[in-house]
């Protein structure tokens, strides 16, 4: 211990003589061990901390997919939850549905609006979930009579609550606002407004799919058990003990077979799939982490090379201390742990410089992240991370101070302990160490480079991808209408109809419109079509395809292009597929679909299955294609001029932007019925921006950039610290060549040749490098190939330019050294 401790001091010591090279090594490893530091939080809190339920790896979630049109990620119906529910006992403990609402919450001033979640009763027993006040539902609260219960969200509770501990059986006043895809009214529960307060959930349960200001129960009864309702449920099973994922996915393809022989007019084609809890809840996000987390192991390791190429060049100053200390009896592995130490202790202040620098990094990558990576509220650089930061250090500083600390302690006696001899130290051994350590840190660098641009280029490629629609100077706000108060849709017409006309009076305004769900908004809106002339088509065989509801306006407001026809007109509104007055509009890709060789304008469809099928309605226009969401190709669809939806959203086309027309919105809606609260109020470039793919993209993009830019300048480092030491010892070299009349810009080529020789090989290895790891990327890459030939030729060129300036500079200080000097510089 005594002798730890005379080494430390003594490597301290020797690191505040070496400030130029103490400076260098921390920065270098502040960079490497802080970013692993920070990423190392993320994907902590984020995948690898158990999720907040009870045994997660056995709770699945349920979905349906359609084997003929290749869509998945369809909810079941009602129907047919109630069915996965009744005949898979066997393989099922549990299965529970649940549905995101909207609420207004009356309070003393003025409604707010919350997102809620009506559920089944068995939904947070199934989960594990318990609650931090309270109880949660019991097992009739699910049924009609006995469902004005209401648990409430942790943030809810603390926002609008004041985080009262009394507010158990407290009754509060709501009003639910579903969103309804067809004609009928919602579960007889949810005409009523007063509920009472059972129970407070915990904070943890905050994350994406389960994220809700409250719950409350779930009902079923005729309003949602008609399957032409096409009423949508998100379902989650837990599996029985001894159960496997395997054998489960095996019998839910049974289940679907049977359902499609129950209903073969709704269920052919159709298959029923299960996705484990984990995956379901992180697989979006665990690639971009781990791809992360390699990018930062490779910075890393990039530091390490950068340092451990320090350390050999100071080597060059210690082989005499060394050598007389050898001679004087120290053995060689004492030296070894004497070099170590000062190396460890020297990764040791570079980790706690990287801690802060984490610190400040998660910070930012907290407040930068997209909202759709769950569990970003949890990262935190708590003593799991301390410890794994310290374990990082240390690790990294016996890895790079392993190869300088046995290529320091093996000198040549005889040649080092001549006075003024330095040949010793330039030896051919010891500049092919460091010449390998120089393409390592090249071909890391080059495949973190190419990564990044990959990735950056991706971002750019999806973001001026035409999305069918102008975003500009457009402003967008949902509205939800209580059930209680707008129950007939002919109430729910004339308050849309009213509000579009003040709304479209408001200064500025150049057009607006409203639907059902717009861009960036996904939904399960779709209608079963017949074409006219097919009507004797089996209901199973019918399309499923992308239906959408809109106002007149609509098209104009979102700037989306019609390519033939006309816009709907006020005449043209109705309150559902079944008027004999309805009129269509559809997409390109549709027309494209069904009528390839033919002008859709005049023909007809039918909406529905028989016999509550619609009567056939004249096509009037056809519109240019639209991606709904973002990243996705566009999908044959049609528009209804239907107002009877509970839940809208507005959107205004502005002439010019203008900073109070959200408030002038906000005041329009209020002037027309006070009691409704305007939510979701946003630009359509912040949708944008904030849509899960844009927001994951950029995510990863700038976090990649800052690593990439990061590695080159270590490489940049790297490469002249080599060029440097390579200078230097061959000082009296280039002096004797240039006094025997070498000219500076001969010694300039050959040492440019000999550091760029190094990085050629260095990029030839990261190429190579490149084209292997980039292909686990490809999943994350849009519009991009993963051996894009730009990237792939820029990126190289970019980093020789770089190698080439930091070889520059060492050399063109070669060729100024005076020969008179550079003879006598021993």
């Amino acid at each position: 211990m005594d002798n730890l401790l005379k080494d430390i001091r003594y490597g301290f010591r020797i690191l505040i003589r070496k400030r130029v090279f103490t400076l260098l090594a921390l920065v270098a490893l502040a960079l490497g061990i802080g970013a692993n530091t920070a990423i190392f939080s993320v994907v902590r809190a984020v995948l690898l901390r158990s999720l907040p339920f009870e045994k997660p790896d056995r709770i699945v979630a349920v979905w349906k997919k359609n084997l003929r049109e290749n869509e998945d990620w369809t909810r079941l119906q009602a129907l047919e939850f109630i069915e996965c529910r009744d005949r898979n006992e066997q393989v099922f403990d549990q299965v529970a549905a649940y549905d995101p609402n909207g609420f207004s919450l009356v309070t003393g001033t003025e409604p707010v609006y919350v997102d809620g979640m009506r559920a089944t009763a068995n939904i947070f027993s199934l989960l594990g979930v318990k609650p931090v006040l309270g109880r949660t539902f019991a097992a009739d609260e699910d049924s009609a009579g006995h469902s004005n219960v209401v648990v409430l969200g942790y943030d809810l509770w603390r926002r609008q609550f004041n985080a009262s501990m009394g507010i158990i059986n407290q009754n509060i006043t709501l009003y639910v606002t579903p969103r309804l895809t067809t004609a009928g009214p919602p579960a007889t529960d949810m005409s009523g407004s007063t509920y009472t307060v059972i129970g407070v959930l915990p904070p943890d349960l905050d994350i994406p799919e389960f994220k809700a200001d409250l719950w409350v129960p779930l009902v079923f009864d005729n309003s949602n058990m008609d399957r032409n309702q096409r009423i949508y449920l998100s379902t989650v099973a837990r599996l029985k003990d001894g159960i496997s994922v395997s054998r489960a996915s095996a019998e839910m393809s049974v289940f679907a077979g049977q359902l499609e022989q129950k209903f073969p007019d709704t269920n052919k084609g159709w298959d029923v799939y299960i996705v484990p809890m984990p995956e379901e809840l992180l697989g979006s996000i665990s690639k971009t982490l781990l791809i992360l987390f390699a990018a930062v192991a490779l910075l890393l390791l990039i530091a390490c090379v950068n340092v451990a190429n320090l350390l050999l060049a100071r080597a060059s100053d210690r082989v005499r201390e060394v050598s007389v200390r050898i001679a004087l009896g120290a053995t060689r592995s004492r030296l070894i742990r004497q070099l170590l130490t000062e190396s460890v202790l020297l990764a040791v202040l570079g980790g706690v410089l990287g801690l802060l620098l984490a610190l400040w990094g998660t910070n930012v990558m907290v407040s930068h992240s997209s909202a759709n990576i769950p569990r970003m509220k949890e990262v935190s650089i708590d003593i799991v991370v301390f410890g794994v930061t310290l374990l990082i250090s240390i690790l990294t500083g016996i890895i790079f101070g392993l190869v300088p600390a046995i290529q320091t302690t093996k000198p040549d006696l005889n040649e080092t302990l001549k006075e003024g001899s330095r040949s010793s130290t330039g030896g051919v051994a010891s500049w092919r160490i460091r010449g390998i350590l120089v393409v390592s840190e090249v071909s890391l660098a080059l495949i973190l480079l190419i990564g990044a641009a990959l990735i950056a280029k991706s971002f750019l490629q999806l973001r001026k991808t035409d999305q069918g629609y102008s975003s500009a100077r457009v402003i967008t706000a949902e509205i939800s209408l209580p059930y209680s108060k707008y129950s007939e849709p002919a109430k729910r017409a004339a308050f849309y109809i009213d509000l579009l006309q003040r709304v479209s009076a408001l200064p500025g305004v150049e057009s607006a419109g409203v639907s059902n769900l717009i861009p960036t908004e996904f939904g399960d809106q779709r209608g079963i079509v017949t074409l006219e002339g097919e009507q004797d088509t089996p209901p199973g065989d019918l399309p499923r395809l992308a239906a959408r509801t809109v106002s007149p306006g609509f098209f104009k407001a979102m700037g989306i292009k019609f390519l033939a026809g006309r816009d709907f007109t006020d005449s043209d509104i109705c309150c559902g597929p079944t008027n004999s007055n309805l009129q269509i509009i559809i997409n390109r890709s549709m027309a494209q679909r069904y009528w390839p060789n033919e002008d859709p304008l005049g023909k007809r469809i039918a909406i529905g299955l028989p016999p509550r099928r619609g009567a056939f309605a004249p096509i009037i226009g056809i519109v240019a294609d639209v991606r709904h969401w973002v990243d996705a190709p566009s999908e044959p669809t049609f528009y209804l001029p239907n107002l009877q939806q509970q839940s809208v959203t507005v959107v205004l086309k502005s002439y010019s932007e203008s900073p109070g027309l959200a408030q002038s919105l906000r005041e329009t809606v209020r002037g027309v019925d006070p009691t409704l609260p305007v939510h979701g109020l946003s630009t359509m470039e912040q949708r944008l921006a904030d849509a899960s793919p844009v927001s994951q993209a950029r995510f990863r993009t700038l976090l990649l950039l800052v690593f990439a830019l990061s590695a080159l300048i270590l490489a940049a480092i790297g490469i002249y610290g080599v060029i440097s030491y390579y200078v230097e010892q061959q000082t009296r070299e280039i002096g004797i060549r240039m006094a025997l009349g070498a000219a500076p810009n001969q010694v300039l080529r050959e040492i440019v040749k000999r550091g760029m020789r190094l990085t050629l090989i260095g990029a030839i290895l990261g190429l190579a490098g490149a084209l292997a790891a980039t292909r686990f990327m490809s999943s994350l890459l849009y519009g991009v190939s993963a051996t894009d030939l730009t990237i792939y030729s820029v990126a190289p060129l970019a980093l020789g330019l770089v190698a080439l300036a930091a070889i520059y500079i060492p050399a063109s200080r070669a060729t100024r050294v005076e020969p008179l000097i550079a003879l006598r510089y021993e």
